[in-house]
């Protein structure tokens, strides 16, 4: 017995995203919630679709395509019906939110700049040691990687 996906909208099914007519159709329906969630959005949006040669800085490219993005995910997520799913991964994302700032506070303004004017330890066996101690700092129940973010954050904190 074959599953069908229902779509969330009424009146349209999977076998609809293969036809043209019915896209622009749930195009249109993207285009009105997102202008009436965010109308200067929304004409940003429109007037970089109708003249995407039009010059813009890569900044304010980059942000329109950011600020229109959350927009249609959660039109995709609702559309499919893949809340659960989605804040399931939200949440699992957060939850790295202290490797995402290790790697921004500390390694990238920290380590990299000095970089050149270190040198590797030669002892690799000392140097496992090390990261193993910094790691348990961070806690068990948790990767190697995030461990080391957390006890790193801790540290800086």
């Amino acid at each position: 017995m074959p599953i069908t996906l229902r779509l969330a909208l009424p009146g349209f099914s999977y076998s609809d995203l293969f036809n043209p007519d019915r896209l622009k159709e749930l195009n249109n329906i993207f285009d009105g919630e997102l202008a009436a969630a965010n109308p200067d959005l929304f004409a940003s949006w429109d007037s970089y679709r109708r003249n995407p040669l039009e010059p813009r800085s890569p900044v304010e490219i980059s942000a329109l395509l950011v600020g229109v993005a959350g927009h249609l995910s959660r039109f995709v997520t609702q559309l499919f019906q893949i809340e659960p799913q989605a804040e399931a991964l939200a949440a699992a994302t957060s939850d790295q939110s202290p490797v995402f700032r290790f790697k921004v506070d500390f390694v990238r303004r920290r380590v990299l700049p000095g970089l050149k004017k270190i040198s590797l330890p030669q002892d690799a066996a000392g140097l496992a040691a090390l990261e193993e101690r910094i790691a348990a700092l961070g806690g068990s129940d948790v990767d190697a990687e995030l461990a080391t973010a957390l006890a790193a954050t801790r540290l800086m904190d």
